[in-house]
């Protein structure tokens, strides 16, 4: 017998914003602000975290940051994450160095963080991963492919490893899992191919490129284009 399951919502087309085209997306960033005080501070509790006047806002929130925006139609935001260039401050670098405490933090002009990354409540699927959160992660893959970006790393809750290999990355711990504030955190790597963008496309039922350039060409983002193309 055939399982019935609910149809899923239409997919989301994510946006890249960085401080080339920022004054094209000002009402989605500050969005996405609340999103994050709504989720990390009102549902996660993370108690290190700042609310600002309603917005979480911390202190890598700096101009050379890259976001990945999944917008409706009517630009409403649904989901999203942030990359941070490795020559700049970062949460492993500047917060959790420990984290990378055993092989040390890759970086260099071809290497990014990836932090803040969310789905609000209304496009979550019960028994399933997020298609909203799909597009972003094959965004965020699709950009660095484009960008020439060598290495990802990350620093988070340590199931986030196990979640990673499901949808086909390849995770390189970088320290052994660190305990902060009844958390457990783990510092990892990873290298986006080809091949990872089509796994987690093919995880997600993706069969269309989701990142969207507006105002903004290839290597013209802070950082990596200075990096990578200047």
């Amino acid at each position: 017998m055939l399982s019935c399951r609910a149809r899923r919502p239409p997919m989301v087309d994510v946006h890249l914003v960085c401080a080339e085209n920022r004054h094209l997306y000002e009402d989605a960033i500050d969005q996405h602000h609340r999103i994050r005080r709504d989720i990390y501070i009102g549902e996660q509790r993370w108690r290190a975290l700042v609310d600002r006047d309603g917005r979480e806002v911390d202190q890598f929130d700096y101009k050379q940051a890259i976001y990945l925006l999944g917008l409706e139609p009517d630009g409403t935001v649904v989901s999203g994450t942030r990359l941070l260039p490795s020559s700049r401050p970062t949460l492993m670098s500047a917060v959790f160095p420990e984290t990378a405490a055993l092989r040390g933090m890759p970086d260099g002009p071809d290497v990014l963080e990836w932090t803040r990354f969310f789905v609000v409540a209304s496009r979550r699927e019960e028994g399933r991963l997020a298609q909203a959160g799909g597009a972003v992660l094959c965004a965020m893959l699709e950009y660095c492919l484009e960008e020439g970006v060598r290495t990802m790393r990350a620093v988070g809750e340590a199931w986030w490893m196990p979640r990673v290999m499901g949808l086909g990355w390849r995770p390189r711990p970088l320290g052994l899992p660190v305990e902060h504030d009844g958390y457990t955190l783990a510092g990892f790597a990873w290298d986006p191919t080809e091949e990872t963008l089509a796994a987690t496309r093919a995880v997600y039922g993706i069969s269309r490129p989701c990142l969207v350039r507006r105002g903004v060409r290839a290597g013209r983002c802070p950082e990596v284009a200075h990096g990578l193309h200047g």
